[in-house]
């Protein structure tokens, strides 16, 4: 039995944003969410109106799993959050970096009446014009 959809009010860091594009199953079209000048994360936030369970999180980025190899695969790129106010909210799952474009993660039920997705601050280098159509790429990465 399908689940019916989720009622939430969304909010987010860059301001009003079209919420319906986060659910709609569409990967090709989705939410610009740039990173705040001031370096703090950029988020997403449902707040939900009443407790509810919450056991899993699909995350949609772009990416290019050829170029996985580049990527710091051990820092976060975001992390799920979930509040019973709105006001203090606890850690519940997280997600490395990765160059794969969609990923699930599930976890133990947890209720929360607000859900937060705070993605975090990472530097990307496109190197997609640096691949050649038999997949090698000509790139020199910089020291350090």
């Amino acid at each position: 039995m399908e689940a019916a959809p989720l009622q939430a009010v969304v909010s987010s860091s860059a301001g009003p944003i079209d919420a319906a594009l986060l659910s709609d199953g569409h990967l090709l079209k989705g939410v610009a969410l740039p990173f705040p000048q001031d370096g703090t994360p950029a988020w997403l936030r449902w707040d939900l109106g009443r407790p509810r369970s919450i056991r899993a999180l699909t995350l949609a980025f772009g990416g290019t799993p050829q170029l996985d190899f580049l990527i710091d695969t051990a820092s976060p790129q975001a992390e799920l959050q979930a509040s019973d106010d709105g006001v203090a909210y606890h850690s519940i799952a997280r997600l490395n970096n990765s160059a794969v474009g969609q990923r699930t993660i599930a976890f133990a039920p947890t209720p929360a009446a607000s859900a937060a997705d705070v993605i975090a601050g990472t530097t990307v280098i496109d190197l997609t014009s640096r691949v050649a159509p038999d997949g090698a790429l000509d790139w020199t990465p910089p020291r350090g």
